[in-house]
């Protein structure tokens, strides 16, 4: 899942998350290496931020998951 830093910036802050301890800029930076990383795995999938919102990343995560597990 592509962080909020990116894509979603308005939503992504460090006052309700105490896990959350990179900046915007350092955790866009993090994203693309994590990626970067990954790249040619076959069961690389990349989850953006969708214009329609959180609900619509979270079902674009779980098609996803389905596909790679072989279900509808």
């Amino acid at each position: 899942m592509v962080t909020a830093a990116k894509g979603a910036e308005k939503f992504y802050t460090q006052i309700n998350n105490e896990a959350r301890y990179e900046s915007l800029e350092m955790a866009v930076e993090v994203d693309s290496k994590l990626q970067k990383a990954w790249l040619g795995h076959p069961h690389l999938h990349i989850v953006a931020n969708l214009k329609d919102g959180f609900d619509a990343k979270i079902r674009d995560f779980n098609s996803k998951v389905l596909s790679i597990l072989g279900k509808p």
